[in-house]
């Protein structure tokens, strides 16, 4: 049987650029747990074991929020960032 080896995006995370397009990739998804879990792959992605625990609640109701404005969120990256 072939040996599969685990996958984690966070090694490949290595530009604020990059992460903040996956970001935004994550908020166009307009899915909470989607959006929780790419922030934890960018927490990890900068050293950090985990992202601060993230509640689905309060991302999903600002997900159905923007969808009802007709607004899209978007994010930049920081450009003090040393990443």
């Amino acid at each position: 049987m072939a040996e599969t080896l685990a996958f984690d995006a966070a090694q490949y995370l290595t530009s604020a650029q990059a992460q903040a397009e996956l970001l935004n990739d994550a908020l166009a998804s307009g899915d909470a747990a989607h959006l929780s879990y790419v922030l934890d792959v960018i927490a990890r992605a900068r050293g950090q074991l985990t992202s601060p625990e993230v509640d689905d609640t309060p991302l999903a109701a600002l997900l159905s929020l923007t969808r009802a404005l007709g607004v899209t969120l978007t994010t930049l990256p920081d450009r003090t960032s040393n990443i």
